[in-house]
């Protein structure tokens, strides 16, 4: 990549690092939408085991309160590791766990 020198010791970048920025906004839209999806299915997922939206509706406050209570011991845990491998680790892990549990098309 070259550079453009603005003062003595400076250097700026002339081109961004697209493919870089492409990536963590995939994983970005991917994270959220993994988050917020749940809320929005909850009737069709009541409609499954035959329980009510507000039984299921515990799953989302669940996987809330889990996530409120993991992230500040998660970020503690981790921040004295390399940036790079853990968000390789911590985008693998979203992708793995969001094959497991994405919904099959049941015909029956």
């Amino acid at each position: 990549m070259s550079t453009t020198s603005l003062a003595k010791g400076t250097a700026l970048p002339t081109a961004l690092p697209w493919s870089g920025l492409l990536a963590l906004s995939a994983a970005a839209f991917t994270a959220v939408l993994t988050e917020l999806l749940p809320a929005g299915l909850l009737p069709l997922m009541a409609r499954g085991p035959a329980v009510s939206e507000a039984r299921v509706g515990y799953l989302v406050t669940g996987y809330a309160i889990a996530s409120f209570a993991g992230a500040i011991p998660l970020t503690v845990l981790l921040r004295g590791l390399p940036h790079r491998p853990v968000l390789i680790g911590t985008l693998t892990n979203l992708a793995a766990s969001n094959a497991v549990v994405a919904p099959r098309r049941r015909t029956a």
